[in-house]
């Protein structure tokens, strides 16, 4: 959500709902009441601010938007919020019935190409299938920490899973912070994670790699999805390299948990490594945006002909050359070429008459 959704969403809610009400929709939404999410000493709008930005940040802001409007659509608040923030209102947001197939996520914007990975995904929701993802590129800023997008807009569709995304660059880590990060996303008191004891950092990234598996509240089979990105920016302490292989060993025998791990090039248990899922992220082809702006038009107005199909592709070519130049060393070229899918689409393709 940017800035002024929050407000107005902030202000939606305040309006709408008493605390005990919200603490009945976080509950129904597999979440914990209120007063275990916010700080109780601060006044009911700062606590739903709280809410909201811990929401946003932790990604399951579309989740607590459904819940609330949920039932409510004909109160005039709701209506007004879902008329001026359309991209988040479910009901005229068009999901496929394979929703790894979709091109529309989170806040207006589309997730192309990247068949591998759909594939791979849809997979992963299958108990019997590997748990775990290796996503790697030789090229830097070609969206594999996009990924996370894809998997939250899913989670948030299907229900019944979270998912935790931690970027190891964003901060520097040790094993003790790396491990308590994992804790707080799965809900465990990072305070109660067991210490060294006198053990050596490899065995004590074991002990907690085994406490936090252990001590995760499987609750109405909520399924933790935990997405690893930043390895290949900073050396990372070993201790942490072997917590993760830990709990990829663990992860890939455990029904409530799958893992996804970017550019991430330690060794993994021969166990972990035979079995699990590889996909390879490139820039996106000509033919992979193509097909998307064929799919795309086909939701709102007639199909596209090939030729036309090859007019748009050369208009969205243009518009990315027109963003680079304007934002130039501000994105990555696989970011402009998102942006640019996205006027194309939205200002002329769904305008079509």
């Amino acid at each position: 959500m940017t800035g002024p959704q929050i407000v107005a969403f902030g202000n939606l809610i305040f309006q709408i709902l008493l605390p005990a009400t919200l603490s009945e929709t976080l509950q129904r939404m597999n979440r914990p009441a209120l007063d275990r999410i916010v700080t109780t000493a601060f006044t009911p709008r700062e606590q739903i601010s709280q809410l909201i930005g811990i929401a946003n940040t932790e990604g399951w802001i579309r989740q607590l938007v459904d819940a609330v409007v949920a039932g409510r659509g004909q109160i005039p608040e709701v209506r007004a919020f879902l008329v001026n923030n359309p991209d988040f209102d479910s009901s005229r947001n068009y999901v496929p019935q394979n929703p790894w197939a979709t091109y529309k996520i989170f806040g207006g914007k589309f997730f192309l190409g990247r068949g591998g990975l759909r594939r791979h995904l849809f997979d992963m929701c299958d108990p019997l299938n590997s748990k775990v993802l290796l996503v790697i590129s030789d090229q830097r800023q070609v969206g594999k920490s996009y990924t996370a997008g894809l998997i939250q807009f899913v989670s948030d569709y299907v229900g019944m899973s979270k998912v935790s995304y931690i970027d190891l660059d964003a901060f520097n880590y040790d094993l003790d912070t790396f491990a308590k990060r994992i804790a707080k996303e799965w809900g465990i008191d990072p305070e109660d994670l067991p210490g060294p004891g006198g053990e050596q950092e490899s065995r004590w990234g074991q002990y907690l790699g085994k406490y936090l598996i252990e001590h995760v509240e499987r609750r109405n089979g909520t399924v933790q999805w935990l997405i690893l990105d930043g390895f290949r920016e900073k050396i990372l302490p070993q201790a942490m390299l072997d917590l993760v292989t830990d709990l990829a060993q663990r992860i890939q025998s455990d029904d409530l948990f799958r893992l996804i791990l970017v550019d991430f090039t330690q060794q993994l248990p021969l166990d972990v490594q035979m079995f699990m899922l590889s996909d390879t992220v490139g820039l996106l082809s000509d033919d992979e945006i193509r097909t998307a702006l064929r799919d795309l038009a086909a939701m709102k107005g007639p199909a596209l002909s090939d030729e036309q199909s090859i007019e748009y592709l050369e208009l969205v070519k243009k518009r990315r050359q027109a963003y680079s130049q304007q934002y130039a060393g501000k994105a990555s070229d696989q970011a402009f070429t998102h942006y640019a899918v996205s006027d194309v689409v939205k200002k002329v393709l769904w305008t079509r008459q």
